[in-house]
């Protein structure tokens, strides 16, 4: 009894912790995921707040969400970031972005021109569960706004109608600057002209010994191929093998745009010994032996599909 006690307890103090934040980073309107570093309304960050909000206190988790939903687009899109006036160091800010070129763009608000993943249904669902009727009018214009949201995805991010959100940027997919994205983006071929001037903010506001360096980054990577080997051997007196599989440029929608643009897809083709792009059916044909009784003696292994691409450095 002693013990649940004490865990009854803890948890006590870590929800008031939690509210400490919440209540320190609120600024009438919105909650800052962030004072410093990120002192701006984010979509999902905001969704994930007022499904806590709802739980002690229903005008603040309605706030926040009406507070983002005043400034979605006129096609229904919902951005990833309402800026503050207030806070003009931020980096990539509005001019940045320059979503006010975008005739769907709100007039009254500054925002960027990406979205994030859409969870705002289940923090309105967390409030309906939270209050029931009481919480009507406000039920009634979010789903206004999460109807015209996600059309705004069934129409324009999904081109193929494959029942699949099409993201135009990592962050859209909610992991950021991820190593998983890297031989992603190093398949993008930009000219110096195409790059814009910037200054990264965050060198300013937080400290070095916070923010990571590239030895963390790239041991993360090396740490998923040597996980991979690792299970390779762990496993393998039960006859399970583990392997990796590393696909290069190959064709799917992602790499659709390159056809309209001659001179990238030129400059591609020219790091891939066999001069053209990898088909979809080629990497799952290998996962399918991977997973066959046919691949029973190969285990350990990272097996590249990429048309000897490997060979340039930037893509170990």
């Amino acid at each position: 009894m002693s013990t649940d006690g004490s865990s009854e307890r803890e948890n006590e103090a870590l929800v008031e912790q939690a509210k400490a934040i919440l209540d320190l980073n609120w600024t009438g309107e919105y909650t800052q995921p962030g004072p410093r570093l990120y002192p701006h309304q984010w979509s999902w960050d905001s969704a994930l707040i007022a499904i806590a909000y709802a739980h002690y206190d229903r005008e603040r988790a309605e706030k926040e969400l009406r507070h983002l939903f005043e400034a979605q687009w006129t096609n229904g899109l919902l951005p990833q970031i309402v800026f503050n006036p207030r806070f003009r160091d931020y980096f990539p800010g509005p001019s940045f972005w320059n979503a006010d070129e975008s005739p769907h763009a709100p007039k009254h608000k500054e925002t960027s021109g990406v979205v994030l993943p859409p969870v705002h249904a289940t923090a309105v669902l967390a409030i309906y569960k939270a209050a029931g009727d009481e919480a009507k009018e406000f039920l009634g214009y979010a789903f206004r706004k999460l109807k015209a949201w996600h059309e705004y995805l069934y129409r324009d991010r999904d081109p193929l109608g494959e029942g699949l959100v099409y993201i135009r940027h990592p962050w859209e997919s909610g992991m950021d600057n991820s190593p998983i994205w890297d031989q992603i983006m190093q398949r993008m071929h930009l000219r110096a002209g195409q790059i814009p001037q910037y200054k990264r903010a965050d060198t300013n506001t937080v400290s070095a010994q916070d923010r990571p360096t590239s030895a963390p980054y790239c041991a993360t990577k090396g740490g998923v191929r040597m996980l991979m080997r690792t299970l390779a051997v762990e496993l393998a007196p039960h006859a399970i093998t583990a392997n990796n599989i590393a696909p290069g440029a190959i064709e799917t929608p992602m790499d659709a745009p390159l056809e309209e643009h001659p001179d990238q897809m030129k400059e591609l083709l020219s790091e891939i010994p066999l001069g053209r792009m990898g088909k979809p059916e080629g990497v799952a044909n290998l996962a399918l032996f991977l997973a066959s009784d046919d691949s029973s003696y190969v285990t350990g292994s990272t097996l590249f599909v990429d048309g000897g691409m490997i060979r340039h450095a930037g893509t170990l």
